[in-house]
């Protein structure tokens, strides 16, 4: 058919000439959804919006949990791993509800784009008197001589799409009212338009950053926005996308002339010519020559006869042709009509008058306004980048936080293996690799299909854990670790440590290090009976290594022998082989320090004969040994060495020093949000705080220890054990003629001005019991505040065996408005911005990305004007 390409090469200029029109109605799109997450998180999202303030400082939801998370850790005794919690990395709470790069309005200002109420011409407002042609019909353009309209309730303006009455009342119907100051009383004006609603009036407009792509028409109220009397509700100002509508304060009057015939004592006016009847209209104002002198108005047309009747006052005084003055209101134009309709936006929402759609027309596309990108004021990326948190790079080519790189389509985890390991398992953190498991746990064939906990399923982020498993896998030469690499999101929500990985708590390592692959699967979830069992250890009533003493020796309730360290005895001299009656054996002992320990040391000599002789052994060494005295079970208890402190001791005393030190994990720390008992039995942060002493004094279990390893020394001083002098040259008496120091017998219950070495353990021990006790009720405390998933199954062991372990169950979501569990309350506002129920802020990132296709397909209708019109593509 002829003509079909010159249609064509039409249809595509139409085309790119509305694309502008499409790029700012994306724009605004995206703007609109900006305005709804900020909104909503305002009341929906606190877990990640929202700094928590307490005595201790102020925190986002995610860093209290982090500070609880690494005290806990402390207190179950994995302080040498306290900081490999696992947690997303979650967006500063000031960046995902923060300011936008954008001029953003408020209760004083906001950008505006001004048009008449069917959008199809621009308004341009000024501050001072003004005016604007379109077609036919002039226009003052002065803000001051119009109002926005706000609701006395709240304190906001009101959206036409939200209400329409304030802008098409007052009328006939329904008055305005008495002009009522902004928070006086309005009861005397009920039923009228001024007991609901206030004028805001406009100070004036003027145009930001003139010349830069962030050009902008800002408007400034001289009436501000301030709390209506719903005194509950916080007056923001206008948001990106709102509409409102201009009204008018007084009547716009067009004032012009027409010709006419006047008959005396008549109200008709003839001979008025088609042009001058066409400006008229019923109700103007006129007067002229032959009419008298007082408010005359038309009362009808008649535009077949060419002739206007006049109300009853516009009696003629004479005939004639006369110039009469009209004084017309304009329909539209009478006071507090609406006048146009101003669009809250930002910067890049404003077109570019001069770009140039198709170029120069003769395929020259290098002019700046005639670029792919130009459409608007300013180009895709300038725009994204003043979108601040929701920009979706955040300022980097790999975004800066999970948050960000959850919502983005093209960050996808992906369980494929290189070279052994799978580095982009979890590229994607809230969505990592775990195949066709995102659904509600299912078993099929013995094998786990679905992952989700209870309650949760695949319109859910991923809260379970999963297992990477490759069913009978081996190399050539042999079979190989089956389970690949795990992955627990639950661990991440609630702030836990790695199921497989271990640490040493005092002189007993916990768990078993796991790496993967593997041939069995990790163990649910790390075990947190550190502390538990170095404080058993301690106070354990136990048998030291190598000596048989009866467990009651620590509770002090043997002989009293066992509770003396005593004198040594004089070296005996032997008696020589001789003759006569068998000599009675002979032992000398003498006791020395060992490592902290009493040692029994000493000589002997043995006799032996028949008769009248006898045979003598000479002075023998007696072996030394453990003394079997209560000090001893003290002392080996206490260090290791007589210096190095036990292992399990040494624990608690540094777990206290991180609890009293350590700025993430301070038991001064107060969280702001829960701050009595969650759990029962718990321990408050305040309680917490005051028995580990980190404000003020010393913690019982280290003032304790202290006095009980005080009164050791002590003991050890008072028996003169360092300055014993037996035993130290075998023939000291004979060599020296001297009398040897041979110490003092010393009870350890009672030497010295009373002290009491035994019972000063039994304190201690009971101290150390208290620490364990509270650190434990601390643990539950923490375990209550953050929440513990629930999980089920037996690790797999073996070579095909499938995983069996999965999260049954994880908390249940507070339902009174609390936040408490938080894992579960920053579960629940990640997956309001990334699960299928809202994808809030998964589908804003997809429509920002998806700009760029806009701009493509310019490119693209580009191309084919080009070569319909037979020249070579531009791109």
């Amino acid at each position: 058919m002829a003509g079909a390409v010159d249609k064509k090469i039409i249809d595509i200029k139409e085309e790119l000439d509305s694309s502008p029109t499409t790029h700012l109605s994306s724009r605004t799109g995206i703007l609109d959804s900006v305005t709804l997450i900020r909104e909503f998180s305002e009341t929906d999202l606190q877990p990640l919006t929202e700094k928590f303030t307490s005595g201790s400082g102020s925190y986002a939801l995610s860093e209290v949990c982090e500070a609880l998370a690494q005290q806990r850790a402390i207190c179950y005794g994995a302080r040498t791993i306290k900081t490999t919690f696992k947690k997303f990395d979650l967006p500063a709470y000031e960046t995902v509800n923060g300011a936008l790069g954008l001029t953003e309005p408020n209760t004083s200002f906001m950008g505006i784009n001004a048009t008449d109420i069917g959008e199809t011409y621009s308004i341009n407002l000024t501050s001072l008197e003004g005016t604007q042609t379109q077609g036919s019909n002039t226009f003052s353009t002065d803000v001051r001589d119009y109002y926005l309209v706000r609701s006395r309730v709240t304190g906001e303006l009101i959206d036409i799409n939200d209400s329409i009455d304030p802008y098409s009342t007052p009328d006939s119907e329904t008055a305005f009212g008495n002009a009522i100051a902004w928070g006086e009383d309005v009861g005397s004006e009920a039923g009228t338009w001024n007991a609901d609603y206030a004028k805001a009036n406009i100070a004036s407009v003027g145009l930001q950053s003139e010349g830069l792509f962030n050009e902008l028409k800002i408007m400034t109220l001289q009436d501000h926005l301030e709390q209506g009397s719903n005194t509950n509700y916080t007056t923001l100002g206008a948001a990106f996308g709102q509409k409102f509508y201009l009204k008018r304060h007084a009547d716009y009057v067009n004032t012009f002339t027409i010709i006419g015939t006047t008959n005396i004592d008549s109200i008709e006016i003839t001979d008025i010519s088609d042009e001058d009847l066409a400006k008229i209209k019923y109700g103007d104002v006129i007067s002229g020559e032959n009419i008298p002198d007082n408010n005359v108005t038309i009362a009808g047309l008649k535009t077949v006869d060419s002739k206007i009747r006049l109300s009853n006052t516009g009696v003629a005084t004479e005939s004639g042709t006369v110039t009469l003055t009209v004084n017309s209101v304009p329909f539209g134009y009478a006071e507090n009509d609406i006048f146009c309709q101003i669009e809250i936006v930002g910067e890049g929402l404003v077109t570019n008058p001069d770009w140039m759609p198709v170029g120069d027309d003769a395929g020259d596309y290098s002019s700046a306004d005639a670029g792919a990108d130009a459409l608007l004021n300013a180009n895709t990326s300038q725009f994204i980048g003043l979108l601040g948190f929701f920009d979706p790079d955040n300022g980097s080519a790999n975004a800066t936080n999970d948050l960000s790189k959850g919502a983005r389509g093209d960050w996808v985890s992906e369980g494929k293996e290189y070279g052994g390991a799978y580095p982009y398992k979890e590229k994607n953190p809230f969505f990592p690799a775990i195949g066709i498991t995102r659904k509600s746990y299912e078993v099929d064939n013995g094998e786990i299909v679905g992952t989700q906990p209870t309650g949760l399923d695949e319109d859910d982020i991923p809260s379970g854990r999963y297992i990477k498993f490759d069913y009978e896998r081996a190399n050539n030469t042999s079979v190989m670790p089956e389970n690949r690499y795990y992955v627990d999101q639950a661990e991440k929500f609630y702030y836990e440590l790695p199921c497989n990985s271990q640490y040493v708590s005092g002189s007993v390592t916990i768990g078993t290090a796991h790496p993967m692959p593997n041939t069995g699967e990790p163990i649910a979830a790390i075990v947190k009976t550190g502390m538990s069992g170095a404080v058993t250890r301690i106070t354990a009533i136990e048998t030291l290594a190598g000596q048989a003493w009866h467990a009651t020796l620590a509770a002090g309730s043997n002989t009293t022998a066992n509770w003396t360290i005593p004198a040594d005895t004089a070296i005996h001299t032997p008696t020589a082989n001789g003759a006569g009656s068998t000599p009675t054996n002979q032992y000398s002992y003498y006791y020395r320090l060992n490592g902290g320990i009493v040692e029994k040391r000493g000589w002997k000599t043995e006799y032996s004969g028949d008769g009248s002789n006898f045979t003598s052994s000479g002075r023998q060494v007696i072996a030394a040994a453990d003394y079997v005295v209560v000090s001893n079970f003290i002392a080996r208890k206490l260090t290791t060495d007589g210096s190095t402190a036990n292992l399990d001791i040494a624990l608690c005393e540094s777990s206290i020093d991180d609890l009293q030190t350590i700025a993430t994990a301070n038991a001064e720390f107060r969280d702001p949000v829960s701050t009595s008992n969650v759990a029962n039995p718990g321990i408050t942060d305040a309680a917490f705080d005051t028995w580990v002493c980190a404000t003020t004094g010393t913690n019982t279990f280290d003032a304790s220890l202290s006095t009980v390893k005080a009164s050791i020394t002590a003991l050890y001083a008072a028996a003169e054990m360092a300055d014993r002098e037996t035993g130290t040259v075998p023939q000291w008496g004979a060599l020296t003629g001297a009398t040897p120091d041979l110490g003092t017998s010393i009870n350890c219950a009672s030497f010295g001005s009373g002290d009491n070495t035994h019972a000063k353990w039994i304190s201690f021990a009971s101290n150390t019991t208290t620490l364990g006790t509270t650190l434990s009720n601390r643990v539950a405390e923490i375990d209550a505040r953050i929440g513990v998933p629930t999980r089920a199954g037996t690790p797999s062991t073996s070579y095909k065996q499938y995983p069996a372990v999965y999260v049954s169950a994880v908390p249940t979501a507070n339902t009174t408005g609390g936040y408490v569990p938080y894992g579960r309350a920053i579960y629940n506002s990640c997956n309001h911005l990334l699960g299928n129920h809202l994808k809030l802020l998964t589908q804003l990132i997809s429509d920002i990305q998806g700009l760029d296709s806009l701009v493509d397909l310019v490119k693209k209708a580009r191309n084919k004007y080009e070569i319909f019109n037979g020249r070579a593509k531009e791109y």
